[in-house]
């Protein structure tokens, strides 16, 4: 398992986030799946006219292929195809690291993850717990944006 995993799931725990024990799709519903189904056919059609100005846009390309794959994921779920699901998300984070790759910010990217996961935790009460109005987790009043600028030369 990833390191990113590792951490993200340190999220969800403090968070309340359960983490099922066996593969599920908890709360797709009809309402659910049809909202999926409309946005995956938004995006398909969104991907396509990225991949139509691509030319030699490298921002334009791999936006398309972003998209694509974002779309596939939401079909997979709409269908309720686990299978599907997780060859969609495997697709996609080959993808994504690839629009890391593409735009030269691979090398910064692991320590932006850890920055990121530092700030979700800045999110937390003077307890450790997170702060929850009218069932939603808000950010606590440590809270901290992450700064990335340094991440990225001048």
């Amino acid at each position: 398992m990833s390191d990113t995993i590792a951490e993200v799931r340190r999220v969800h725990q403090v968070f309340e986030n359960p983490e099922p024990s066996t593969p599920c799709l908890p709360g797709l519903n009809p309402f659910v799946k049809n909202k999926l189904e409309l946005a995956a056919c938004f995006l398909r059609a969104l991907s396509k006219e990225f991949l139509a100005m691509a030319g030699g846009s490298v921002v334009a390309l791999r936006t398309s292929l972003e998209l694509e794959e974002l779309s596939e994921v939401l079909d997979a779920t709409a269908s309720g195809d686990l299978v599907q699901v997780l060859w969609e998300k495997a697709d996609q984070r080959v993808v994504n690291d690839g629009t890391l790759l593409a735009y030269g910010l691979a090398p910064a990217f692991p320590e932006a993850f850890r920055r990121i996961i530092e700030s979700q935790f800045s999110k937390l009460d003077e307890h450790g717990k997170p702060i929850k109005v009218n069932g939603r987790f808000i950010k606590g009043p440590n809270y901290r944006k992450p700064d990335l600028s340094d991440l990225i030369p001048k």
